[in-house]
């Protein structure tokens, strides 16, 4: 009966509500609609890369990759002085929340919160960052 019972669990996966959408461009969107946390999360894939280059231009893709991320003092920015200043605040606003975000793992460990996505879980200096 077990081993009956063991199969059966096995055999059965989990149905998951998925909406797929396609952008005009073509692009592709897989979404699930969740109502117990406030939050989004997303990604994306692009069918290119080094599976996709043709001989002679290996390495091309990466290349754009990293450009289209980060780009080059004169690719990809107007600013490039402006723009780095920009990323240095954004890394440190991010630094301030990660700091926040393990005070608040340590308050859930500790029994003082129930769940860090309620917005009044979230310490006070969390909120402000996030404002910013």
């Amino acid at each position: 009966m077990a081993i009956t019972l063991a199969g059966l669990a096995f055999g059965q996966a989990q149905q998951v509500p998925v909406e797929e959408r396609t952008l005009s461009n073509g692009m592709k969107l897989l979404m699930i609609e969740r109502h117990h946390s406030p939050a989004i999360a997303g990604g994306w894939v692009a069918r290119v890369g080094s599976v996709n280059e043709r001989p002679g231009i290996t390495g091309i893709a990466h290349l754009f990759e990293h450009m289209m991320f980060k780009g080059t003092p004169t690719i990809g920015t107007s600013d490039a002085k402006r723009d780095a200043e920009i990323i240095e605040q954004q890394e440190q606003v991010r630094d301030a929340m990660r700091r926040e975000e393990a005070k608040m793992r340590l308050a859930l460990r500790r029994g003082e919160i129930d769940d860090l996505a309620k917005p009044e879980n979230k310490t006070k200096r969390y909120r402000e960052l996030e404002a910013e």
